[in-house]
């Protein structure tokens, strides 16, 4: 239950704190986990918007990964 976790994860963020999320793209790629486990970005930022999660910076500099800056 992804939603609930990054609810967790928002909880134990000080007041103005940011949460920092990198995780592979749902494509295979050369490295990183196999693509069954992988969340595509379009997933990961529905269940950040669930959990209550905005994002304030998206980073592009990784090719494999996608880069997300998140504030409750």
């Amino acid at each position: 239950d992804r939603p609930a976790a990054l609810r967790a994860m928002a909880r134990l963020l000080r007041r103005g704190g940011r949460l920092a999320v990198v995780d592979f793209h749902k494509r295979e790629t050369a490295m990183g986990p196999p693509l069954h486990e992988r969340v595509s970005r379009e997933d990961f930022l529905k269940d950040a918007r669930r959990a209550g999660l905005r994002v304030v910076e998206e980073l592009t500099l990784l090719p494999h990964q996608y880069f997300f800056v998140l504030r409750g």
